[in-house]
């Protein structure tokens, strides 16, 4: 390494003696002009001839100006300021402000070029590693930093400079457009002050209060308004963990029920019957309610009017820009689905606590084949703890009206909601935990395949069993595996033959004499989780599937593409193994069995769970494993943990 020459070991000093030689010329060839601005500064009476004299000077009048003002920027530890305001005094707004401004766009680039290739020189290098990161941890890009540094008043144009060269990564033309769109924001306003100073003696006692009442305040809040460019800003996740829940707007209310009824209710054949009057019910109490389809939070608002909810939901809902903010409007309480989520239940507590209405689905996650899923245990332990009254709603139909095997149908039927009174405060305290949980699982059961067959019930659908196929993956003749087809309101297996057709009230029905299957869908879905339950009881069972995982970006309202690997399930839990797809790095996660009795999915697609406050989306390469992975998963809980 070749040792530095003289001119790079004394740059620091060559440059400022050079500064300071440059003044001390200019400041001898121009000695009369800076004698006149003083006159001007120091004796404002002779305002009107001072002018005259000064813009007789014509351009050297301006290229003075134009210099002290280039001067105090690279000079970094002055204020532009009063050089800006005796411009607008002798210049007026218009030309005074293209002086100042040209001059501070021309010094700070050439500081900023300077420092950017000299940056040993410019202050100390771990305050400025530790600036950078500061910068790169507050989550704001370099560009947003420095714009902020030019709005907020703490840092001069050429402290601004020099911070932008040598702690972020931004280029000489990014950085000039920060700095004439920065220094065009306050340059008019200082350049404003100087042309109204001289109108009227009380015109120039008030501006100068102002300003300096600003300095006060600066001084005052200088540690938030450094806050406001360096503090870490929160990701939507972290703002969600700590997300207060609110009481529902009315106006909310007002504006979107009528719309539900319409759109909703009356079109799908919604009805509500009731043990009880609900007008005669009072908060605070708790709704506890089934979850066969995602529009269940639709039928249970109106059916549980004139009161106003809140509403536990899966979080997921709070990533999307649209619904974020109006979600908490509606009384929307965030919660992750599957997992411990304690936030999600102090919401809980705190609303029913202020006398308010909250809806839970107990369930947990609204059901893939059209029966009821086991309430989550946990649930009779809140119901003990919040000691209200508890109404439970059964909803039958729902599921049948949007099957989740085609979430595009528009089945026309009946949807029936039947409202009781499932527990008053004392009968939560008489009875354990294990027997309030046992009431839930019966009270709020449902299948709708039973329902519409013993109620003849008949749907408007057509394309019944598009889509099936990728729930069905099980022959329950040959026990094949993803060996069947759907289409024309059949489902058949490949492999043997075996199929069934589809009727309007979704029963099952023969094809051939020979053909062979459960009663519904529900019993074949059962039949299927049977076939599966023999696999994971296997010693060394492991299922493996390519996927790529997604995840939400840093505004947290897209999903993206982020990592490409396996998704690996067996007894000790989900294990994702892959690389990031940018950096090629390699990434790992691993879920235990023990925090994931189930996880959520999406028919021939993927499936999906949060980790450590991140949401992970596994996109299977071969989609319609997805449901025997989701399978798997709750047999694996079941098996080992329960």
């Amino acid at each position: 390494m070749s040792k530095p020459t003289f001119i790079r070991k004394n740059l620091k000093t060559i440059l400022l003696g050079g500064i300071l030689l440059v003044s001390a010329i200019l400041a001898i060839v121009f000695w009369k002009q800076i004698f006149t601005v003083g006159e001007l500064i120091f004796h404002p009476e002779a305002k009107a001839s001072v002018q005259d004299k000064i813009q007789s000077w014509g351009i050297s009048g301006i290229l003075l100006f134009g210099f002290i003002q280039f001067l105090f920027v690279m000079v970094t530890v002055l204020p532009s300021e009063p050089v800006q305001v005796i411009s607008g005094l002798v210049y007026g707004v218009g030309r005074g402000f293209l002086i100042c401004w040209a001059s501070v766009l021309l010094a700070s680039m050439l500081m900023f070029v300077v420092a950017r290739h000299t940056k040993k020189l410019f202050g100390n290098k771990k305050k400025k590693e530790e600036l950078s990161e500061r910068i790169e941890k507050s989550g704001k890009s370099s560009f947003a930093v420095v714009c902020l540094m030019y709005v907020l008043p703490l840092f001069t144009y050429g402290v601004v400079a020099v911070l932008a060269a040598t702690c972020t990564k931004l280029k000489w033309w990014q950085y000039l457009i920060i700095s004439a769109a920065g220094s065009a924001v306050f340059i008019p306003l200082t350049v404003l002050v100087g042309s109204l100073v001289m109108r009227g003696p009380w015109t120039g006692i008030i501006l100068t209060l102002c300003l300096l009442v600003l300095v006060i305040l600066v001084m005052i809040f200088k540690n938030k308004l450094l806050g406001l460019i360096f503090r870490s800003k929160k990701t939507l996740d972290e703002r969600l963990n700590s997300f207060v829940a609110e009481k529902p707007r009315k106006f909310m209310y007002t504006l979107f029920a009528p719309i539900y009824r319409r759109k909703f209710v009356k079109k799908n054949n919604v009805q509500v019957n009731y043990s009880f009057d609900i007008k005669n019910l009072r908060p605070p109490f708790l709704v506890l309610s089934s979850h066969p389809s995602r529009r269940d939070y639709v039928y249970v608002i109106i059916a549980m009017l004139p009161h106003k909810m809140n509403i536990v939901m899966n979080r997921w809902y709070y990533h999307v820009r649209l619904l974020n903010p109006l979600l908490p409007l509606v009384g929307g309480i965030p919660k992750k689905l599957f997992t411990a989520d304690m936030p999600a239940v102090m919401n809980v507590m705190r609303r029913i606590k202020d006398g308010g209405v909250v809806s839970i689905s107990p369930e947990g996650i609204n059901t893939i084949y059209g029966a009821s899923n086991p309430v989550i245990p946990s649930t009779a332990k809140l119901v003990k703890r919040l000691n209200v009254p508890v109404i439970g709603i059964n909803i039958n139909g729902a599921f049948l009206t949007m099957p989740k095997w085609n979430y595009g149908a528009k089945n026309r039927g009946k949807i029936e909601l039947n409202a009781d009174i499932l527990f008053t405060p004392e009968q939560t305290q008489e009875k354990t935990e294990q027997e309030i949980l046992d009431e839930m699982n019966e009270k709020l059961a449902y299948n709708d395949y039973k329902w519409a067959r013993e109620n003849n019930i008949v749907f408007r659908a057509e394309e019944r069993t598009k889509g099936l196929e990728a729930l069905l993956v099980v022959c329950p003749n040959c026990k094949s595996q993803f060996k069947t087809v759907a289409a024309d309101n059949k489902i058949w297996c490949t492999e043997c033959g075996n199929g069934a057709f589809l009727d309007a009230s979704f029963q099952l029905n023969k094809i051939k004499d020979d053909d062979a299957f459960p009663l519904d869908i529900a019993e074949w879905f059962k039949f299927q989780e049977s076939v599966f339950a023999e696999e994971v009881a296997a010693e060394g069972f492991e299922l493996r599937e390519k996927c790529k995982a997604e995840t939400f970006n840093k505004s947290g309202f897209k999903q993206v593409v982020k990592y490409d690997g396996e998704l690996v399930i067996n007894k000790d839990g989900v294990r994702f193994i892959g690389k990031d797809i940018k950096t090629g790095q390699a990434f790992e996660i691993f879920s235990p069995r023990a925090g994931m009795p189930m996880v959520s999915m999406t028919l021939n697609k993927s499936i999906d769970f949060y980790l450590d406050d991140c949401f992970y989306e596994f996109v299977l390469t071969d989609g319609v494993k997805a449901v025997k992975c989701s399978m798997a998963v709750n047999l694996i809980y079941r098996r080992y943990e329960n």
